[in-house]
């Protein structure tokens, strides 16, 4: 059987094609050029990382390929996520280059193209098959765990898709990566910032590519509408900030609201008592999904209990219309998401579904 595996020229990766070759598979490293300006080091795609995948498949004794897709990644990952910070919302677009361009259009540069059986990726997550349905799963290793954002992916996929790392923890990865002296296990940092933003200054990066007149300024506001202060623009602030607001008004305050005029509502810490997610994407239909579930409103949550209440939008309950709306209620009040995140339902190990947030629910 043959198999493509996503090569970033790190750890995990790295593991996955030699796991994999040690398994019997006739494996090919495939490298995507996602930008044509990746040169931070630490960055996923940048050049260095292209030159180790190269190094790493010479090692193994298997064809690399380099394929760009930089003017996909522009307008599939790249202008979203400029689009949607503009508008006041907080996109997750390693979620939407997952769906988009990951698990879509390299992958099936693999099948299509390369005529392989199967595409493998480093994540720390599994694909598990329960009563014919196949669904995304926890990785072994929890604090790894990166089923959150591989939640998109379409189910049609799921069967051809191997995630090697997912039976495995981290320690025992690194001790195979070095044992066999591929990579030196420790080489490599790992980043959780976006890979095509310098550091972590995403407002600088809007302000870069996009028009001055499409900046949202205007002024903090009080509950009751009053004006307070001058905001820096709503890019650069995110629903239950607290910190680096620019002022101090002698007591916690925290953003609570963006509104179409630039203007910001601060106010008491924010909870929620539900939410509305769109552009679904479930794996068993959602007329099925009468259970209380675990929901992770952001990655790092460690999840907190939900039922899904209505659809409010036209009553198909299938879970694939991405103009669908679900209306997702807490059993007791949580810290605030931002409307653009991802809210992605648990029933124990594996991924039910999940949405974008689009509104929230204040208590």
């Amino acid at each position: 059987m043959k198999v493509a595996v996503g090569m970033s020229g790190g750890i995990d990766s790295s593991f996955a094609a030699y796991h994999l070759l040690e398994k019997g598979y006739e494996v090919v490293g495939l490298t995507m050029i996602g930008s044509s300006n990746k040169t931070e080091i630490g960055k996923c795609c940048s050049l260095e990382d292209i030159n180790d995948a190269r190094v790493i498949c010479n090692k193994l004794g298997i064809e690399h390929i380099i394929i760009d897709f930089h003017k996909e990644f522009e307008e599939k990952v790249i202008q979203p996520f400029i689009n949607q910070y503009l508008e006041g919302k907080t996109p997750n677009p390693c979620i939407i280059c997952n769906k988009e361009i990951k698990f879509k259009i390299l992958m099936d540069y693999a099948l299509e193209n390369l005529k392989t059986d199967y595409y493998a990726t480093g994540h720390y997550a599994k694909i598990l098959k329960e009563d014919g349905k196949y669904f995304i799963a926890k990785g072994n290793d929890r604090t790894k765990d990166q089923s959150y954002f591989l939640y998109q992916i379409s189910r049609e996929r799921l069967p051809m898709l191997l995630f090697p790392c997912g039976d495995f923890l981290k320690s025992e990865i690194r001790d195979t990566i070095g044992l066999n002296r591929l990579i030196n296990p420790y080489s490599k940092k790992e980043s959780y910032d976006i890979c095509f933003v310098k550091g972590d200054d995403y407002a600088g990066f809007i302000q870069e590519r996009a028009a001055p007149e499409l900046m949202k300024k205007g002024f903090f506001i009080n509950e009751k509408n009053e004006k307070l202060f001058p905001n820096r623009g709503l890019i650069n602030y995110t629903i239950g900030q607290r910190k680096g607001l620019g002022f101090g008004s002698g007591e916690r305050k925290y953003i609570r609201k963006f509104h179409e005029n630039g203007d910001i509502t601060i106010g008491d810490r924010p909870y929620i008592k539900g939410l509305t997610i769109k552009s679904l994407n479930f794996f068993k239909p959602v007329s099925e999904c009468t259970e209380t579930y675990e929901v992770k409103i952001r990655y790092k949550n460690k999840g907190v209990p939900c039922k899904i209440v209505f659809n409010p939008n036209n009553g198909n309950k299938e879970g694939n219309n991405s103009t669908d709306l679900l209306y997702l209620e807490f059993t007791h009040p949580v810290d605030a998401s931002s409307p653009g995140q991802s809210a992605v339902l648990y029933e124990h190990d594996y991924i039910i579904g999940g949405g974008i947030i689009d509104t929230i629910d204040f208590c």
